[in-house]
């Protein structure tokens, strides 16, 4: 009997159970979480003052800010005083050759400084007419910061007249990636000599003497 009765109890307590819908197992689960998440926002207790949450989120978005507007202030170059970066500048951008003779050639020098922090290529000088051409030194050439090189400009005239020209030189300076020298310059022609009389009679001389011919 007393083991019947022991049966008994044993299948009631195993079907004692309850019934759990979701919205209570969701509440269950906040209750659990709460504590966490009131440390999270560094509100603790049952009294959560949501202005207060809103002002700690607020100084936090301001002070942000003002650290990426000092940043962003950092980062602006100072354009006062400085030098462009890769900047090159010739001593003289106007080159006057004076008077050539066709066919000749004359030839001046001019200066071509890098006045930068940086490295700079010249890699070409093309010139607008013939009779003008850089001659040294031989492109592509580079500047080192500071650096100055000699430039020979020629001028050899084809035809008389007053020609002029412009000599452009490329370079991947970023401050002035081309640089344009004038180029004048005044041809003329060749002077000619000419004898006159075209002969000369000395008539009789004797061997070993000498006999001067007087000017007509």
């Amino acid at each position: 009997m007393d083991a019947t009765r022991r049966v008994k109890r044993t299948l009631r307590l195993s079907c004692d159970c309850r019934v759990v819908t979701k919205e209570q197992a969701a509440g269950q689960q906040f209750q659990n979480l709460q504590p966490y998440e009131t440390r999270v926002f560094g509100l603790e207790g049952d009294n959560m003052d949501l202005s207060s949450r809103w002002d700690r989120f607020a100084g936090l978005f301001i002070l942000l800010m003002a650290v990426v507007a000092i940043v962003g202030c950092q980062a602006i170059p100072s354009s006062s005083g400085s030098t462009p970066s890769g900047t090159v500048s010739a001593a003289s951008t106007n080159l006057d050759f004076g008077t050539a003779v066709v066919g000749s050639t004359t030839e001046v020098t001019d200066t071509l400084t890098n006045r930068s922090s940086e490295t700079v290529t010249i890699s070409s000088a093309a010139s607008s007419n013939s009779s003008f051409e850089m001659v040294t030194p031989a492109t592509p050439f580079t500047l080192s910061p500071g650096q100055a090189a000699s430039l020979g400009i020629a001028f050899t005239p084809q035809t008389t007249g007053k020609p002029t020209g412009k000599i452009s030189l490329a370079s991947n300076a970023s401050g002035a990636g081309k640089i344009d020298l004038a180029v004048s310059g005044n041809a003329v022609a060749a002077g000619k000599l000419a004898v006159s009389p075209g002969s000369l009679t000395f008539g009789n001389v004797a061997v070993g003497k000498a006999r001067l011919k007087p000017s007509p």
